[in-house]
């Protein structure tokens, strides 16, 4: 490179330092101190010059409406970690509210008066999340004790109370905690809980009662009512469901305060609507014609009209119900997609939420009463790329070995890539996640690999995946652990009777759970695969049971299987990708955060240390300041570049 104004125009971040080691031939882009690679090769600040613009994309959330104001709080980045964002007008400045070295997430404006927000933040991806209050003054107020998890909150719609869930008590159970939002020292515990599964829901509009769920798994989970006075806990759906096990969640009160809505597939393969009656009354399904899951609704002002959205294999629809006479009302039509965050305006009925396509990152939206079209409130920046070219997602379908019908998303490159396109298969988390037609960024930043090296991308929906209905749910658990991996092997069967995808050609790479199916599927695919991508999977879900945070244990229990329990040990021993690396030899890059309480970083070690016995190329990230979900840009920024020398080196080559 001559000068270094190309530089600093396609990458500014990097700052003067950067600039002057891109003068010299062959320089190299050194990790940060907080980085732990291992067996990984120098970046070249070529590939960092290149892969600048993909790794500039942002995102806007919703978060809340302003009481007051046609105004809102949003979520969107614009230095190195997401933070909280005032919007007081369809597509004006975005005012940043808060200023931290870690994110904030799930802001709500008080109720009523609007004089301040809350949020909730870590440190270090450590998951221990605090409350705090923001105040026009920019003042920020611890609301939590400092070291327990604190999550869930849901304020008093007098403005004044807040409920949350918090392990204050013995760092394991989430129990019910109360204070007066103006005076922290009021803090108290109102019920204890047991299992880590509870999540209040909302507050009644007289204050004298707190919906809660008791989460159990995605197929159990209940509904209470607490008492805010006395701390007495009344079940609400287990009595009206005669013991059976449903799945509930979502609750709202009625504005009136005599029933309460809520989602549930106690009728049916797929979440409904309910309303509940609190007198005593049997629930009522609002929308009992609707064949596919409903993942989100919102409540307008006035309970008569409700929003939700229909998830239909991964696609959104947005819909609007009149509740008194059960009908549709016509809404505009959304491009294929995924709706998120819908919330009403309090006082306006106003509805706002957040959209995202492949080609578009999530941005808010609007939809005013008796308006024809939506309103755009945000434009998030791809940085500077075009992305027009590239061809729709395309809805696939395959048969597992057993037959059980499949799908994902097929993403190709650009027309300018011609013959067989080498394939990336990303599978998500969870279990109890859903590969959707959303941004190709997330920290993956796909979209330089459909564009610079035309690799072609499958998102699976794997059995086990939400959103295809309770049955579907269920097919992974336990014993069934393995036959989800099976369903990737009939998945690189199916690449095989594709024409225009090369099946000599494939990595496979996922996140958590999904890292879990990738290790899996690198140790029982290997000759069928050319490489793989693990960030922060299970390697042995022994191990990760026996060492994941306390208040998480028994609830992957529920779905993992218990490993207390000999025969089942046994089993998910002999499935354990740590105990099957001798069957792996082909190279494998493991990312991994330090500070991650769900799986533990040891989890990632012992892979790495066993593929390693077996000669396997191992390339590892350690990240010392992040936990489960990497949140910090230059962390997530050189795993990325690794990812791309790891793909061209491994993927892009020409199979021996």
């Amino acid at each position: 490179m001559k000068n270094s104004m190309p530089l600093l125009s396609g990458w500014i971040l990097l700052g003067c330092a950067a600039t002057a080691l891109a003068q010299a031939p062959g320089a190299v882009y050194p990790p940060a101190a907080n980085l732990l690679p291992e067996g990984t090769p120098p970046v070249p600040i070529e590939i960092v010059q290149k892969a600048s613009a993909y790794t500039e994309a942002r995102d806007a959330h919703v978060e809340s409406w302003n009481p007051l104001q046609r105004s809102m709080l949003i979520r969107t980045r614009f230095a190195d970690v997401p933070g909280i964002h005032s919007l007081t007008a369809p597509m004006g400045a975005r005012r940043q509210q808060t200023f931290l070295r870690e994110p904030a997430r799930e802001a709500h404006w008080q109720p009523v008066f609007g004089r301040y927000f809350v949020y909730m933040s870590d440190a270090g991806g450590n998951e221990q999340y605090q409350l705090y209050r923001h105040s026009a003054d920019g003042r920020n107020t611890l609301l939590t004790d400092g070291t327990s998890r604190n999550m869930y909150s849901v304020m008093a719609q007098n403005g004044h109370g807040v409920a949350w869930a918090s392990t204050h008590r013995n760092g394991a159970d989430l129990d019910l905690w109360i204070e007066d939002l103006e005076h922290p020292e009021t803090a108290r515990l109102l019920a204890e809980w047991k299992g880590g599964g509870l999540q209040p829901q909302d507050w009644s509009s007289d204050g004298k009662t707190i919906a809660v769920l008791n989460y159990v798994s995605v197929n159990a989970a209940s509904l209470s009512l607490v008492d805010v006075a006395t701390g007495k806990v009344t079940a609400l759906t287990n009595a009206l469901d005669a013991g059976k096990a449903f799945s509930w969640e979502q609750a709202r009160f009625a504005p009136d305060g005599k029933s309460l809505f809520a989602l549930s597939d106690r009728a049916s393969e797929f979440h409904q609507l309910w309303r509940i009656p609190l007198d005593g009354g049997q629930p009522v399904c609002l929308t009992p014609d609707t064949t596919q899951e409903i993942d989100s609704y919102a409540i307008a002002p006035g309970g008569k009209t409700i929003a939700y959205s229909v998830n239909q294999e991964g696609i959104s629809h947005l819909h609007k119900l009149d509740v008194a006479t059960g009908q549709q009302i016509p809404v505009p039509a959304l491009p294929i997609g995924v709706v998120s965050n819908l919330t009403f305006h309090p006082q306006s009925g106003e509805l706002a939420f957040s959209f995202s396509t492949p080609t578009q990152p999530n941005d808010v939206y609007t939809l005013p009463q008796g308006a024809a079209a939506f309103v755009r409130w945000t434009e998030s920046e791809t940085g500077g790329l075009d992305l027009r070219d590239e061809p729709e997602a395309r809805l696939i379908h395959w048969d597992a070995q057993d037959r059980v019908r499949l799908s994902g998303f097929l993403f190709m490159p650009p027309a300018r890539f011609t013959g067989k396109r080498p394939v990336i298969i990303d599978i998500h988390g969870g279990p109890e996640g859903q590969a959707r037609p959303e941004y190709l960024d997330d920290y993956h930043q796909y979209h330089y690999f459909l564009r610079e090296m035309g690799v072609a991308l499958i998102y699976p929906n794997v059995r086990g995946s939400v959103g295809f209905g309770r049955t579907f749910n269920q097919l992974d658990n336990g014993i069934h652990r393995e036959d989800s991996v099976t369903d990737i092997g009939a998945l690189l069967d199916w690449i095989k009777t594709q024409p225009d995808l090369d099946a000599s050609r494939v990595l496979v790479a996922g996140m958590s759970y999904g890292g879990y199916m990738t290790l899996s599927v690198a140790t029982q695919y290997n000759d069928r695969i050319a490489a793989s991508i693990d960030t922060v999977g299970l390697s042995n879900i022994i191990t990760f049971l026996e060492r994941t945070a306390e208040y998480r244990r028994q609830l992957r229990r529920t779905e993992y299987g218990d490993e207390r329990d000999p025969a089942l040990r046994e089993a998910l021993g002999k499935i354990a990708p740590a105990n099957l690396a001798a069957n792996l030899t082909k190279p494998m890059f493991i990312l991994a955060g330090k500070k991650d309480p769900r799986v533990p970083y040891s989890e990632s070690q012992q892979m790495a240390e066993a593929a390693r016995k077996n000669q396997a190329p191992v390339w590892f990230l350690g990240m010392a300041d992040e936990g489960h979900v990497f949140q910090k840009k230059p962390n997530i920024d050189y795993g990325f570049y690794l990812k791309i020398l790891f793909v061209e080196k491994y993927l892009l080559a020409t199979p021996q």
